[in-house]
């Protein structure tokens, strides 16, 4: 049975539709040396085999363990190769896939394993021991299936025609309106949510991909963000698997991820901004250039701009974008890094905040006055005239209506408007009159002094521009009963003040800096930080709040 692929509901199914079309086109290009679901040592696979393991597996999890549909699935598996296999084998049966980000601890991988309910767990092998000390407090009563060699021939036997899958009445069954996965935040600013995806949403961001930036079938890609490796087989593009730590990105080894990007041609690439800065500071030092990369997407968190020119030198041929969005809402606009240091840098470098763009496709943006009280129905009077700063809001058929199993998160986190649902994405910002989206830091990380309010991307510009600064963070201490602006310093290699004399001096001469700007003149206290606390998930975004309570 043929079918078109305007007619598909399951994001899945694409994987059959490329197999059918490219079979032989490499999928997936993994680590040297690195072992496939089964234990053989692969290179590679195509979307043939890919298409092969992804339907055996499937048919081995309904017909052998016996996972129906809407069942819920814990995914202990490793990021990229068993991801993948993993994740569209349940979401072909109609499962639906629990993912979680094992870079925050086991402890609170758990936490947020037991309040997703899980049916089953899938694991592998190798990952055995991450279950052995914490499963029988937190998911005793789950049963849990191992990935192993010994289901290989089984596995292979029910290898079947590419059409099989669409004759299929128990997966053709499948509604657009059905749960496709359970995906949590990382936790930068707050407790994980798990976010509830329906197979709609997944196809309005597919569909929104395809409609605003040029990806085609063919093209060579290498994620550093493991979730985002999941696009590329539904798009038909090669995947080439990076030879880093997912769950510590801090430690990636750049000199690898660039003979892997000119080993295999990468044409593009998406990774955190930081991630990126590491990179390009390797190809500096080493003359390489990199002009195979055509697109680099750049997201988690905003691009300073020495990133950008950095990369703009050693990707000569890079159409740099920054897409914004939220695991709740992506992508919901971008903007391309040679208009920001073509028109917007001086700009950011001043205070103005950080520009990320037009909004993409189908998606709609508001500013609301900033509040903590829920928000149950929209009302016009909410809405901030353009240019002021507020809470930004988004609607659109990719924004997620609900967080699984947090129904009080849900009503904080969603405004309705008739059949619309606007989600509040945390963060601060402002629309300009052409309609471009400025970012001023996330709304519980501003600090408010009396009736004059701090923004993290406002301010901290102004100190990034000194020439021993190479992070900082906006925080809030509590003097004598008030709340206080301080900027909490990661100076550059060779700066730190150890000593209490530098420390004086550095602090002396950062209370001159921020003389000079109208913005930062009220900060007085400063402090240092060797290395600033960061997520795990994107190695970028600064805990805030947490060094607000540590230098209170």
């Amino acid at each position: 049975m043929n079918m078109e692929t305007h007619s598909i509901i399951n994001i899945a199914d694409y994987i059959a539709v490329h197999a059918r079309e490219r079979p032989d086109q490499i999928a997936l290009w993994m680590p040297k040396g690195h072992w496939d679901i089964f234990k053989i040592r692969k290179t590679k696979k195509t979307f043939r085999e890919l298409h092969n393991e992804i339907e055996g597996l499937m048919y081995t999890l309904r017909e052998i363990f016996h996972i129906l549909p809407q069942q819920r699935v814990l995914l202990v598996v490793r990021p990229g190769y068993e991801l993948i296999v993993s994740a569209f084998a349940l979401m072909r049966l109609g499962a639906i896939p629990i993912v979680i980000d094992s870079g925050m601890g086991l402890r609170c991988f758990f936490i947020c394993a037991r309040k997703a309910k899980p049916d089953f767990i899938l694991g592998t092998g190798s990952l055995r021991w991450r279950l052995a000390g914490l499963k029988p407090f937190f998911l005793p009563n789950v049963r849990t299936i191992w990935l192993t060699r010994s289901f290989q021939k089984q596995w292979q036997q029910h290898i079947l025609p590419l059409d099989w899958p669409f004759d299929d009445p128990l997966l053709s069954s499948i509604q657009a309106d059905d749960p496709a996965a359970i995906l949590f935040t990382s936790g930068s600013t707050g407790p994980a949510k798990g976010v509830l995806y329906r197979h709609r949403h997944f196809m309005a961001q597919l569909e929104a991909l395809k409609g605003h930036y040029p990806l085609q079938a063919g093209d060579v890609d290498l994620p550093l963000l493991p979730i985002f490796s999941l696009f590329n087989p539904i798009l038909g593009r090669t995947t080439v698997l990076p030879e880093m730590d997912a769950t510590r990105p801090s430690r990636l080894r750049p000199k690898k991820i660039v003979k892997a990007l000119q080993r295999h041609s990468v044409t593009s690439s998406f990774g955190a901004p930081v991630l990126w800065r590491k990179i390009a500071l390797y190809c500096r030092q080493q003359g390489i250039q990199l002009p195979d990369i055509r697109f680099l997407f750049l997201a988690g968190v905003s691009c300073d701009i020495p990133t950008l020119e950095l990369l703009r030198s050693i990707a000569p041929n890079a159409d740099i974008h920054i897409p914004y969005g939220a695991t709740e809402a992506l992508p919901i606009s971008d903007i391309q890094g040679t208009e920001i240091l073509d028109r917007w840098k001086v700009l950011q470098e001043n205070g103005a905040g950080i520009c990320v763009g037009q909004p993409i496709s189908d998606a709609h943006i508001r500013i609301i006055q900033a509040t903590e009280e829920a928000i149950p129905q929209w009302n016009s009077s909410l809405e901030l005239p353009t240019g002021h700063i507020g809470e930004i809001i988004v609607s659109g058929p990719m924004v997620t209506e609900a967080y699984d199993q947090e129904t009080e998160k849900t009503r904080m986190a969603k405004i309705m408007e008739d059949e619309t649902i606007w989600h509040r994405m945390g963060d601060v910002g402002f629309l300009d009159q052409q309609g471009r989206l400025w970012l001023c830091g996330r709304k519980a990380e501003r600090v408010m002094v009396h009736d004059e309010i701090f923004y993290p991307d406002c301010i901290e510009a102004f100190f990034l521009k000194h020439p021993h600064v190479a992070r900082c963070a906006l925080i809030g201490i509590h003097r004598k009963q008030c709340n206080l602006p301080a900027i909490v310093i990661q100076p550059k290699l060779g700066h730190y003040p150890f000593w209490s004399l530098s420390r004086r001096r550095f602090i002396e001469e950062l209370k001159k800096w921020s003389e000079r700007f109208e913005k930062t003149r009220s900060i007085q206290d400063f402090f240092f930080c060797r290395k600033l606390p960061v997520d795990v998930r994107h190695n970028a975004k600064i805990h805030r709040i947490a060094l607000g309570r540590k230098f209170s």
